[in-house]
């Protein structure tokens, strides 16, 4: 359960203070749901639904209630010890992240989303200020509030064992770029969709 794991989680120590450094952390938005869930008394689901999937008609996208896939769904994969395919598929189901990235979508909806995302649609003004506030941390990447900075793109990437995803938009171009993959390569570093 999402409690279990914010229980393992700070049982270790921390990193740094706070404010004294960057590093992900699936945690804090495992935390952001429990906080959500206990203001609103409400589910993460339903609050997602009702502020987001539907004012901004995101159809094609869902929070899962259980660890069951749609069909069709895209199929992961790795290689093995010997260098084969294996179909990975749900190694980590997808119900298993909660509110730290249990999202089913579409391409379509995904690149309507990001441009939401990326530009504060679906937040004020003050919020979108802290989201864009980022932290360096590789490179010229750097790290808001649950959003990734790079170069006058906003997105975000995201990985599981056979997947990894990186939707970006620039609002100074109106470019939007979304990339998924069903296989998470070793190199570059983890959340980069790349093969």
């Amino acid at each position: 359960t999402p409690r279990m794991l914010v229980r393992w989680a700070v049982a270790h120590q921390p990193y740094f203070p706070p404010n004294g450094g960057y590093r992900y952390s699936n945690t804090n938005y495992l935390l952001l749901g429990l906080i959500i869930e206990a203001l609103t008394r409400d589910s993460v689901a339903n609050q997602i639904r009702k502020r987001l999937l539907q004012p901004f008609g995101l159809t094609q996208t869902s929070f899962p209630n259980d660890e069951a896939m749609p069909s069709p769904w895209a199929r992961g994969y790795a290689l093995d010890s010997n260098g084969r395919w294996q179909d990975v598929s749900n190694t980590v189901p997808v119900a298993f992240t909660w509110s730290a990235g249990a999202m089913l979508s579409t391409m379509d909806d995904i690149r309507r989303w990001i441009k939401i995302f990326a530009t504060g649609a679906a937040s004020g003004r003050a919020t979108y200020a802290d989201l864009v506030d980022c932290i360096p941390f590789l490179g010229n990447t750097s790290f808001g509030l649950g959003i990734t900075c790079s170069a006058g793109w906003y997105g975000y990437t995201g990985a599981l064992p056979g997947y990894n995803t990186a939707d970006y938009y620039s609002p100074s171009t109106g470019v939007t770029i979304v990339a998924w993959i069903d296989y998470q390569a070793k190199e570059p570093v983890e959340g980069v969709a790349s093969v």
